[in-house]
């Protein structure tokens, strides 16, 4: 004689889960897969890093970036007074904040300007770009020392410290009235056997009234009895 088993009552007659039992596992599994499916995330990394001056041009910065690496220095010319830096979150629930060296909060120098501007003291800056992932909690923080260089001395400081005065030396340069206009200008200098008698042994060119996007080039070069260049 079969013995009918004393669980049996709480499935269906073939043994199966009753439908209401059956409904309440599906949603508990749903629940828990959305549950799991929202969570925030914990990921505080950058994807990228990258530093640029005014006009653009990149200011290099070693080691290469890595996501695992959190520590960088750059060293940038003295012209180069601002920085703009472009931190590009792994994951968009992410948030980007910086921080000087002392770890107080910085202010973006341009808001206009897209990134984040900072004006570079001279020397050493330490600016702190701290991450936090989507959860409030995860954070990460990657640490910029960038370096200015020390400026030339000032045009007017410089042409104090010529060992001729001012009015021995000879003014090139675009006129006032028109400012938009290439110049471009050679000066001839006698030297040697010359009728005036002295080599030429150095020349100071001094740049005054410039601005950082005004381009120079000098080229020192012998010539001919004619005057063409060798």
């Amino acid at each position: 004689m079969s013995r009918r088993p004393a669980n049996r009552e709480a499935f269906g007659g073939d043994g199966s889960l009753p439908r209401a039992a059956l409904a309440w596992s599906l949603g508990a599994f749903l629940c828990s897969a959305a549950a799991v499916a929202n969570a925030a995330s914990t990921d505080a990394t950058l994807s990228a890093l990258s530093l640029k001056d005014r006009d653009g041009a990149t200011v290099a910065y070693s080691p290469g970036f890595h996501t695992a690496t959190t520590s960088y220095l750059s060293d940038a010319p003295a012209r180069v007074d601002r920085i703009t830096i472009e931190a590009t979150r792994n994951d968009d629930g992410a948030t980007v904040h910086y921080f000087d060296g002392d770890d107080q909060a910085l202010t973006d120098a341009d808001t206009v300007v897209d990134h984040f501007q900072f004006d570079l003291e001279v020397g050493a800056n330490t600016i702190k770009v701290r991450v936090t992932a989507e959860d409030t909690v995860t954070t990460a923080t990657y640490t910029l020392t960038v370096t200015r260089a020390v400026p030339m001395a000032s045009p007017g400081a410089m042409l104090s410290n010529l060992d001729e005065s001012n009015d021995a030396g000879i003014a090139v340069g675009t006129p006032a009235d028109s400012p938009n206009v290439a110049f471009t200008q050679a000066i001839r200098f006698q030297t040697g056997s010359s009728e005036r008698g002295y080599d030429l042994t150095s020349v100071k060119a001094v740049l005054a009234n410039a601005s950082a996007a005004d381009g120079v080039r000098v080229r020192i070069f012998g010539a001919r009895s004619n005057g063409t260049p060798y």
